[in-house]
This record gives structure tokens, C-alpha cells and sequence, in this order.
């Protein structure tokens, strides 16, 4: 991944875009980098694009993108409560998990 930053050097990124970190990591290297994740963005700003229910669960927003649009936005018990595609992409993600193991 590469960044750009108008930050001076001196001062650290307060944002981060992240485009589906976790997807081709095996389970030991994936908790590694979502635990990094959580201390770089404990005091940042993250978009994070993610396929993986795994990743989503860092989130303190989620944002629900159907065909283009964002269709929800709350956050994950809100929106596994309340929006049926979101259950709907998380029930496919488990039973993708559990057919490659």
C-alpha cells in the first residue's frame, strides 16, 4: 500500500485509507495486523474497505455499499440488527470461512 500525506514530516497521519488489509493474510499474521490496526487508529481516521466480517468488526462505523451506493450506515450490532443485506454479507462471509477450512 502506498500513502501520501500533506503532513510535514514531523507530524504523523491522521488519516488512513485501506483498501481490504486482511484479505490474503493466514489467521496468525491477520490478528497481528488488526491488532496494529487498532493502535494507528486509535487516534486517526480510517477508511477501511473490507470483505472480511473480520475486518468490519474494527469499525467503529460501518458503511453498507449496494451496487455503488452506501445504502446504511450505523454500526455493526445497529446495522446487524436492523438491515437484512448486512446479515445477509456476514452469513456468506462465515460460510466461505468454514468451506476453506
Amino acid at each position: 500500500m502506498s500513502t501520501t500525506t500533506d503532513a510535514p514530516a514531523d507530524q504523523s497521519a491522521t488519516g488512513a485509507v485501506l483498501d481490504d488489509t486482511l484479505s490474503a493474510l493466514d489467521v496468525h499474521t491477520e490478528k497481528l495486523v488488526e491488532e496494529a490496526l487498532r493502535r494507528v487508529l486509535r487516534d486517526a481516521t480510517g477508511i477501511v474497505v473490507a470483505h472480511r466480517a473480520s475486518t468490519v468488526l474494527l469499525a467503529d462505523k460501518v458503511a453498507l455499499l449496494q451496487d455503488g451506493t452506501i445504502t446504511h450506515v450505523g454500526d455493526h450490532r445497529e446495522l446487524l440488527a436492523t438491515v437484512p443485506a448486512y446479515r445477509d454479507l456476514l452469513a456468506a462471509d462465515a460460510e466461505l470461512e468454514e468451506v476453506s477450512a
